[in-house]
């Protein structure tokens, strides 16, 4: 017999070059079968997706699935509701007079073909308006000294969306935001600004600004205090008017006595 003899090299080579290339073609299918099989796997949604109301009022809620075997669909909630409309993958509520800070809403389905499908919890944004924006009177103000202007927003929500502007000549002096502040009801909000007074800010108009800012699921919001005229005096300016109110009294009461003394009995 002659001898035994190994398969060629170059026939082997050639082979094992060519295995990691099946093989990656092989986990790419695989991968996207596995994707695919994901993308079709049915799920819940709910539109809108980050629902925003007012408090007080109400609001339609639209569950859908792209589930095709649907057997039992309800909305989840503490809330009133009414059903307004449904077809075989889908049903809109109404929720009436939303007077909850603290409620969420759940849309659930039962699913035929998927007894896993997950329900989408809905969270939501209440907001209340500010009922007053009010900037504290302002008092005469002598150049070169610091005063410290407030701003009061009363009744207004949620108070982390809220932003305060401070606005001199219509300029922006400052900008204050509450972001920190996670209570979700109503409240009133106090906002501080120092400034030193400037003979060129005489007879400018300064005023506050609030923004509730309920984007992108909502609306940005802006109500603003009247208009105070600063009255900065410097120090010429305020000894004059010193001066000024001296002489008047004494004028007034040397003006009294005159009166008193000529007065016929």
């Amino acid at each position: 017999a002659g001898p035994i003899r190994s398969a060629a090299p170059g026939r082997a080579e050639a082979s094992c070059r060519a295995m990691p290339p099946l093989l990656r073609l092989l986990l790419a299918s695989l991968a996207a079968a596995a994707a695919a099989q994901a993308q079709e796997q049915p799920f819940v949604s709910a539109w809108p997706e980050n629902p925003v109301v007012e408090f007080g009022g109400s609001l339609i809620l639209n569950c859908s699935t792209t589930c095709q075997t649907v057997t039992f669909r309800s909305l989840e909630t503490s809330l009133e509701k009414e059903d307004v409309g449904e077809g075989p993958t889908w049903k809109a509520f109404r929720l009436v007079n939303i007077s909850d800070w603290h409620f969420a809403a759940i849309c659930f389905f039962d699913c035929k073909d998927d007894e896993d499908m997950k329900p989408r919890r809905v969270s939501f944004t209440v907001y209340r308006l500010p009922e007053l924006v009010e900037l504290d009177p302002v008092s005469v103000m002598e150049a070169g000294k610091e005063y410290t202007l407030t701003c009061r927003v009363s009744n207004v929500a949620p108070i982390r969306n809220l932003t305060v502007t401070f606005l001199r000549g219509g300029q922006n002096l400052h900008t204050q935001t509450f972001e920190e502040h996670m209570a979700l009801e109503a409240g009133n909000v106090v906002a501080n600004h120092t400034v030193t007074a400037r003979p060129t800010d005489h007879r400018e108009e300064i005023s506050c600004c609030a923004a509730l800012d309920l984007r992108p699921g909502g609306t940005l919001f802006k109500r603003a205090s009247f208009n105070q005229t600063l009255i900065i005096m410097d120090n010429t300016g305020m000894i004059v008017a010193i001066a000024s109110i001296i002489m008047l009294k004494i004028t007034l009461v040397i003006t009294g006595i005159y009166s008193c003394c000529t007065r016929k009995p």
